[in-house]
């Protein structure tokens, strides 16, 4: 029996980011001076690249996992 689930996680922080990309750069048609170019500097570029960096470590987490159920004889489909 498999007693996790990376994916979804992963999935719902992907869409998370998508949603926050696409806001942001709403934002900035309409909000563009100095304070706009900091969040985006300071806040929202530096978010994005820790939100793919978590993303791919929850999909190599995800790959050990499965290798560990495989070793210990359960099916990582289970």
């Amino acid at each position: 029996m498999r007693l996790w689930d990376f994916r979804s996680p992963a999935a719902r922080l992907h869409e998370a980011l998508d949603m926050l990309k696409k806001t942001t750069e709403g934002l900035q048609e309409r909000w563009n001076d100095p304070a706009m170019e900091f969040l985006r500097t300071h806040y929202f570029t530096p978010l994005e690249g820790r939100v793919r960096e978590a993303i791919e470590a929850i999909s190599r987490l995800e790959e050990v996992f499965s290798e560990a159920a495989k070793e210990c004889g359960e099916s990582a489909h289970e």
